[in-house]
């Protein structure tokens, strides 16, 4: 079922993206993961298991327990920030709203990651190195996803987006019950 739901939104996506936002959105998001897979394969010498869901691909192993747990979380937005700059270089040399688009998708994907909410590469790396931040994950998490998406609300003034974070911090809170 989810992952029917998944393709529905995937297609809904494609079909009315006039400027390729969620074509960059989706590519993004691959590349994303792909820098998480590659470097879990690096580190701990074996492919992880993925798991797809409504908003994207989740790893599923013990990588928690292994020392390069940092380097493996941290690797998915360091893609993100890396095809920032690179686009940005390019950008300089030869504008395309393309290019633009893409640079912004993925500033936006490395710093929504990024954010102290546990569910996100962010809030994963706080979770491990901070004993403040295992106490008051939920309460910080909250916090950060309310100031997320009143920021969404305050550049968008679209309601619809704001279920999109909502749906995502509901989700994978309703599959760690």
């Amino acid at each position: 079922m989810i992952m029917f739901l998944f393709l529905v939104i995937c297609f809904m996506g494609l079909s009315f993206d006039r400027l390729n936002i969620f074509k960059y959105c989706i590519l993004s998001c691959i590349a994303h993961e792909a820098g998480h897979i590659f470097s879990s394969r690096i580190c701990t010498g074996k492919w992880p298991q993925i798991k797809a869901g409504v908003f994207g691909l989740r790893m599923k192993n013990n990588v928690a327990l292994n020392k390069h747990y940092i380097a493996i979380l941290f690797s998915g937005p360091f893609v993100n920030i890396f095809l920032t700059i690179i686009t940005c270089i390019t950008l300089k040399s030869s504008f395309s709203l393309n290019k633009y688009i893409f640079m912004l998708v993925n500033a936006i994907v490395f710093i929504f990651n990024m954010l102290p909410i546990y569910y996100l590469d962010g809030g994963q790396i706080l979770y491990s190195k901070s004993l403040f931040y295992q106490k008051h994950f939920n309460q910080i998490s909250s916090i950060s996803l309310l100031t997320a998406c009143v920021m969404l609300f305050h550049f968008t003034d679209n309601l619809v987006l704001l279920l999109i974070p909502v749906m995502y911090f509901i989700i994978n809170l309703a599959n760690d019950i």
